[in-house]
């Protein structure tokens, strides 16, 4: 009896690991020191690459993972979906990213907090930092385009979406990236 405890014991020990994702999903965020975000994975997840997507003005991470559309197709694909929440811009004010606007009122750099998002699903979930697709919707995709000016090495690609630079306008970007930029005419609104 102890040999098969033994056995089962050696078996666990060099099984391939099994991610236990603890929180996630639409209702129990990720919480971390700067801030909260959404995660899913496909089905049989063993690690590997992740589409980070930042949501529009006044949305939420929660509603990215509840886009079923957006998420069915990144989940047969074989991605996860990291889906950080923005905080409100100011007292009583909706969520907003700290998109470099002249306004300066954000309670925290998004910068930084996108990078502490990454290492967090880098460790909770496999996700590899380095095949990262950083895609953001409206003002997430203005987001996007100031990550990709500010600190090209976050992500190996870029893909904003209905979004730009703000006034004032960057002059100087810190390197080359892959970015593809596309805009919509309208989308349902809340969802991405």
């Amino acid at each position: 009896m102890t040999s098969r405890f033994v056995l089962l014991g050696v078996a666990l020990l060099i099984a391939e690991p099994i991610l236990a994702i603890d929180c996630g999903g639409e209702a129990q965020p990720c919480k971390i020191a700067t801030g909260e975000y959404h995660i899913a994975v496909p089905e049989g997840w063993q690690g590997g690459s992740a589409i980070m997507h930042l949501h529009a003005y006044g949305s939420s991470g929660a509603k990215v993972l509840g886009n079923r559309d957006f998420m069915d197709r990144a989940m047969e694909r074989g991605y996860a979906v990291i889906a950080p929440t923005a905080l409100p811009w100011h007292e009583n004010k909706p969520n907003d990213w700290a998109v470099r606007d002249g306004w300066l009122t954000y309670p925290r750099s998004d910068i930084g907090f996108l990078r502490d998002v990454l290492a967090d699903a880098s460790v909770r979930a496999g996700v590899d930092p380095e095949r990262v697709l950083l895609t953001g919707f409206s003002r997430g995709g203005s987001m996007v385009w100031d990550v990709a000016c500010l600190a090209p090495d976050l992500a190996r690609a870029y893909a904003p979406v209905s979004g730009g630079f703000w006034l004032p306008m960057t002059e100087e970007c810190m390197g080359p990236v892959h970015l593809l930029h596309t805009c919509l005419t309208s989308a349902p609104v809340g969802q991405i």
